[in-house]
């Protein structure tokens, strides 16, 4: 179970700076911009994917 309900608050995107309740807190980039900019999208995700990566190897986990 989730410790916080991921859409009560709003999260704001990256890439455009809108702000909604519909973009993810974690990755941070809205519908829009996935559809319209997926190179820039991209870019973003694989930036947060590796500083989660880091993060969970500083904590002792391996994720393949």
């Amino acid at each position: 179970m989730y410790p916080y309900s991921p859409r009560t608050e709003n999260a704001k995107c990256v890439i455009c700076g809108r702000s909604s309740s519909l973009i993810s807190k974690a990755i941070g980039i809205c519908g829009d911009c996935i559809r319209k900019k997926p190179e820039e999208a991209l870019a973003a995700v694989r930036r947060v994917r590796a500083e989660s990566r880091r993060y969970a190897h500083s904590k002792g986990r391996e994720y393949g």
